[in-house]
């Protein structure tokens, strides 16, 4: 890759970072490439209960913060507009684009013992070191765990330090720049195609450390590391006076800002118990504002809802590989049509409003699934099936959503689980996302696990009897649709039921079945 390429990613990526266009006084000659900056996704691999550093989309449901917040950038509002509504196509891998940001944030003129600005977030070399066995789960560590073995080596860090002012004459804390451990995270992420970042919650502080506030002593700079295999300190500077004056004479507000800040860099990290109590929180905060949304969204508060049009896309894949889509369920309620209609105690009074869609590719309308769970295609109880051929399927898929779609109505997309669903829609060239104006998806399982108070997440079966709601012929992609949107319904009519949930969730396991 080219200087200028380089130059211009790390523009672009410094540009989203501060929140405002960042130009060079004298720019090459040379017109330079547009180049995406935006790192790919995650790997394909399912999350653990560890995996805390995927990145992830904004969230209506949730207040969790992402990315880089932290620096100023505005992540306040989490209603998110998605593109016009179209059909895509797969997108092909964008070329390797390491980024050098260290060409911008310049510190190769500094001078051992210069102070740098206020506005420079630090983090621990600690910190960093720690980052592979702190925040990374089990899938992705073995992969990780090389790159910060030789995190030094084709690479520039600036080391800076600053003294303890209750403890002058001890060693100084040794801190990075933030954003060159961002831009290490980045070069990793494209290398191995997965999304790590700066971590949420408890320790998201301890990566976004400023000083100097009133004059109070800030980090100075050590050396430049520039592709070593070691860090060598020959010797350490000692605390400048001029750093204890100023502290002296801060104010007292200004003097426990800095004292806390530097308790970030010396204390110890949050322990595991801690951040999993964290984590379990956050999450029972996305499920209850999951399930209060919808009952708003439905019209059962006092402020009467919204008109919006519900699509649930149910996908049934072949067991054996590659495991081809074989259904597609669709199931639509547009909340235009029940406004005026009492729901009954079980929401059953609305389902004749439910509009369903059962698709069965063509190509592989002859096979059923038998080895982990029973299919039962030949059997779909609210219509006729249609057999578009596996070429067209995006198109049927399509044809039913377009009226909608053309009359500018905002879709909500529901499913149960619906994660692997939207997975298989993405390999056909249907992004969810930008079929939505301003929302996020729901599913049903998520609002089981509020609605019961449950921290395991339960199969669509398990959901409906506990809603007391008959089923039938599961694992027919178009029954699934419409029996998950009448789960949506009842979890959000009928009142919650947590009692004795903690006794029964040390017992029960998910249902691997539904």
């Amino acid at each position: 890759m080219s200087e200028e390429e380089n130059v211009a990613i790390s523009l672009k990526v410094l540009a989203e970072i501060l929140g405002q266009t960042v130009d060079l006084k004298e720019p090459p000659k040379d017109a330079w490439p547009a180049v995406d900056s935006e790192p790919t996704s995650a790997s394909g691999e399912h999350a653990n209960e560890e995996e805390t550093l995927r990145d992830e989309p904004t969230d209506i449901w949730g207040d969790g913060r992402l990315g880089s917040s932290r620096r100023g950038s505005s992540n306040s509002q989490t209603w998110h507009e998605a593109p016009a509504p179209q059909m895509h196509k797969k997108e092909e891998p964008s070329p390797s684009k390491a980024m050098k940001l260290s060409q911008v944030l310049d510190y190769s003129t500094f001078q051992v013992g210069e102070p740098v600005a206020e506005e420079v977030c630090f983090c621990s070399w600690n910190l960093v070191l720690g980052y592979p066995e702190r925040y990374i789960g089990k899938a992705n560590k073995p992969r990780v765990r090389p790159f910060f073995d030789k995190i030094l080596e084709g690479r520039v860090w600036d080391f800076f330090y600053i003294h303890d002012v209750s403890a002058p004459q001890d060693k100084p804390q040794l801190l990075v720049p933030t954003v060159q451990l961002e831009e290490f995270l980045y070069f990793i992420n494209e290398q191995l195609d997965i999304s790590l970042k700066i971590p949420d919650g408890v320790n998201q502080d301890r990566f976004y450390i400023k000083f100097g506030q009133g004059q109070t002593p800030r980090p100075r700079y050590l050396q430049r590391c520039r592709d070593k295999k070691t860090l060598n300190v020959e010797t350490w500077p000692q605390m400048d006076p001029d750093d204890m004056v100023s502290f002296k004479a801060a104010r007292n507000r200004d003097r426990a800002l800095w004292t806390t800040a530097f308790s970030l860099v010396q204390t110890k990290l949050p322990s595991k118990k801690q951040e999993t109590k964290w984590k379990s929180l956050q999450k029972r905060k996305h499920r209850e504002a999951m399930l209060n949304a919808t009952h708003h969204l439905l019209g059962l508060d006092k402020q009467g809802g919204e008109n919006v049009v519900f699509v649930c896309i149910d996908v049934e894949a072949i067991e054996v590989s590659p495991k081809p889509i074989s259904e597609i369920g669709i199931a639509i309620l547009d909340t235009g049509e029940i406004m005026d209609v009492p729901h009954a105690s079980d929401g059953s009074s609305w389902w004749p409003m439910i509009k369903s869609f059962h698709l069965r590719v063509k190509e592989y309308a002859g096979l059923v699934n038998r080895l982990y769970v029973q299919g039962c295609p030949d059997h779909f109880d609210f219509g006729k099936s249609t057999f578009p051929a596996e070429a067209d399927i995006l198109e049927a898929i399509m044809e039913i959503l377009n009226p909608y779609i053309e009359a500018e109505r905002d879709l909500v997309f529901v499913g149960h689980d619906f994660k692997h669903d939207e997975q298989y829609l993405a390999s056909l060239g249907l992004r969810v996302a930008s079929l939505m104006r301003q929302r996020s998806t729901i599913d049903t399982q998520t609002m089981h696990q509020a609605w019961s108070g449950r921290d395991n997440g339960c199969g669509l079966r398990g959901v409906l009897g506990d809603l007391e709601l008959d089923s039938k012929h599961l694992h027919n992609a178009g029954n699934d649709a419409v029996y998950t949107l009448r789960a949506m319904i009842g979890l959000a009519i009928r009142p919650p039921r947590r009692a004795d949930a903690a006794a029964a969730e040390s017992t029960e396991e998910p249902n691997a079945e539904d």
